[in-house]
């Protein structure tokens, strides 16, 4: 764990919860040089607009007109031992997020020491609030509700994601399992706010069914994201 000092500086939050799985609604999909929902065309100022939505700010509205970033390589460290289902999965969701970002690379590392980005996947979220030390009890109560959490440190000042603690919980269902690792991971490289504008993204708050690949939106907004 890294030493937490100047907590004006570098502050640790609680970025994303877990989302829900609700009714079908709308789906959406590209034709270039826009994106079509089955309603209506997407304009550049509304794939602008979600991308607003979706970075600006922390889900609970903390430093609401700040986007954040890794700004250096991401190392992800699974902190309890994972069958090979898992391990094939987040090997699949770093292979596409790398495809999309251009700033920074993103790997899986056997050396806690050299990690920015935490892994729990685990029935028992007791097994996070250890391994964090939380004693956050805001926290700790959307722990015990959430599919999914991300909690890290923000450096404020320079708009950087120091690192990132990530939950995510294990259930008897293993797509629903892969849909709530894809967002946790996602979210956890600054994408911190859910939308409630289209089922179908990894960033839906109520998803119509477990998503297991990104749409081309979210993929719009990864790539700008991380695009300079």
């Amino acid at each position: 764990m890294k030493n937490i000092f100047y907590l004006i500086l570098l502050s640790i939050l609680i970025m994303s919860c877990g989302s829900n799985i609700e009714p079908p609604t709308t789906t959406v999909s590209e034709t270039k040089p826009e994106l079509v929902t089955t309603k209506k065309v997407l304009t550049q100022e509304e794939i602008d607009s979600f991308y607003d939505e979706i970075t600006l700010g922390t889900e609970f509205g903390e430093h609401s007109s700040q986007r954040y970033w890794y700004k250096e390589d991401v190392y992800i460290y699974l902190c309890d031992r994972q069958d090979s289902l898992y391990v094939k999965e987040i090997t699949k969701i770093v292979e596409e997020l790398n495809s999309l970002i251009e700033t920074v690379n993103i790997s899986v590392t056997h050396y806690k020491n050299k990690a920015n980005l935490f892994l729990w996947i685990s029935e028992n979220p007791n097994n996070f609030i250890d391994g964090t030390k939380t004693t956050s009890e805001r926290t700790i109560a959307h722990l015990n509700s959430a599919a999914g959490m991300v909690v890290g440190g923000l450096k404020h000042s320079s708009n950087e994601i120091k690192f990132t603690y990530v939950f995510v919980r294990k259930t008897n269902d293993l797509n629903f399992d892969k849909c709530t690792l894809r967002e946790e991971i996602t979210q956890s490289l600054g994408f911190f706010r859910d939308t409630y504008s289209f089922s179908t993204s990894i960033f839906s708050q109520y998803k119509t069914e477990q998503v297991l690949e990104y749409t081309e939106l979210d993929k719009a907004i990864i790539k700008k994201h991380y695009s300079n």
